[in-house]
Formats: structure tokens, sequence, C-alpha cells
């Protein structure tokens, strides 16, 4: 299995003996995302380079710039989970970091798309009601049972702070 599942086995939900744990795009969504695209946009220079077609250089300038951005995001994004917040790390030139706190979170949603499934990744998405994040979603990470972790720290952070959702 993943890392994430040998360090967090189903039971084992307490966060207690560690600080945080993290979790990073999938390698595999990665490829899949960004890489694959830029090798195509590579092997369309190529092909224009060897029947010199010059046009066709100057079109695939733009995507691979873009791909290869795209691939170095996607391997920026980091998701560090504590006892009480998860903090969202990203950026490529300027790094932006977003703060969740966790008894904000109403509910879960994982997603396993067929591509996802077969590149071992899922998506997470909350529903919550914090005012900059009312939809946050875990995109590209590995599949384990990290959603079932949350729902617990989610759990007992509303009970720490005495905090019951009224809808």
């Amino acid at each position: 299995m993943h890392s994430i599942m040998k360090r967090y086995p189903k039971q084992h939900t307490s966060l207690k003996d560690e600080k945080a744990f993290v979790i990073r795009t999938s390698t595999r969504y990665v490829i899949f995302k960004a890489l694959l695209p830029l090798m195509l946009t590579l092997l369309i220079a190529g092909v224009a380079a060897i029947f010199q077609i010059g046009y066709l250089l100057y079109i695939v300038i733009i995507p691979l710039g873009y791909g290869l951005y795209q691939t170095i995001f996607y391997l920026s994004v980091k998701y560090e989970i504590r006892e009480g917040q998860i903090k969202y790390h990203r950026g490529v030139f300027g790094h932006q970091t977003d703060f969740l706190e966790i008894y904000r979170i109403k509910d879960f949603t994982v997603r396993k798309p067929f591509m996802l499934r077969i590149l071992g990744a899922m998506h997470i998405h909350m529903a919550t009601s914090d005012k900059s994040h009312p939809n946050f979603r875990m995109e590209g990470i590995p599949v384990s049972n990290i959603a079932e972790v949350m729902r617990d720290l989610t759990e007992r952070a509303r009970a720490k702070k005495g905090v019951y959702e009224i809808d």
C-alpha cells in the first residue's frame, strides 16, 4: 500500500505522537496531468523540426512553457495536516500558504475516477464553513485512508471547541 496507510492504519487516527503529517501530490498524477501533455508538445516540436515546419516550432513554445510550469506547480503542492488545522502550501515563483481550521469541515467526498484509480490517486473534496475556502480540494493525492483520519480529527476538534452544526 502507500506510505500514509503504513503510517496511519485504519485503527490509528491520533496525531498525538506526531506533530503533523504531509501529503504531496502523487507523482503519477503529476505525470498524467502535466508531463504527458508536455511530452506530446515535445513530440510535435520534434516532428516540426524533422520536417522543417518552422511555424510549428513557434506555436509549440507557449504550451511547452505552460506544461513545464504546471509540472513544477503540481510538484510544489503540499498539504500539512495537524491536530487542529490543514495548511495548504503551493507556488512556483511566489509561495502561498492557506490555513483551514479542521472544525470548520462539514462534509467529505472522496473521488476516484477511473483514470485516477489506475494512477493510484484520488481527490478529496471538503465542504467547509470557511469564508475563503467554502469548497476545499486535495487533488491527486495518493490513495489512503486520510479521509477517515480527517473525519475523526474533525469530530474531535468540534467536540473540543464545542462546535455544533445547525442547518
